[in-house]
């Protein structure tokens, strides 16, 4: 092989290899992009977890809230059953009491036109 030949070989050698420098540079550089935006894609899905783990503790108080409020709910309704009973024996009282001071009224204002008339 003369020295022409050496160097066309030599030429086209060093072409492929700068073809394939290339190639693996545009190959890195799509990989960075890519990595760029796994990386931005990460951030968000911290971003979403951090969020969601507000939102099931929010959720987690609110529902303790809620335990507290239907007891207490539970609490009124026994209180009120219970006064429920208690008001018409109220009811029957009061008129009792009411027809015991008319009775009295009664009794007093004939006592009191019989001392006129007696008079």
């Amino acid at each position: 092989m003369n020295d022409t030949e050496r160097l066309h070989a030599l030429e086209v050698g060093q072409a492929t290899t700068q073809e394939a420098i290339i190639s693996i540079r545009d190959a890195l550089q799509s990989f960075s992009k890519a990595l760029d935006g796994i990386k931005k894609s990460m951030e968000t899905i911290a971003t979403l977890e951090t969020h969601h783990d507000y939102t099931r503790q929010s959720i987690a108080r609110a529902f303790v809230q809620i335990k507290k409020t239907e007891d207490e709910v539970q609490a009124v309704s026994k209180r009120v059953t219970e006064i429920e009973k208690v008001v018409p024996s109220l009811v029957e009282a009061r008129g009792w009491v009411i027809l015991g001071m008319l009775g009295t009224l009664a009794i007093v204002f004939g006592a009191v036109i019989y001392m006129v008339v007696k008079l």
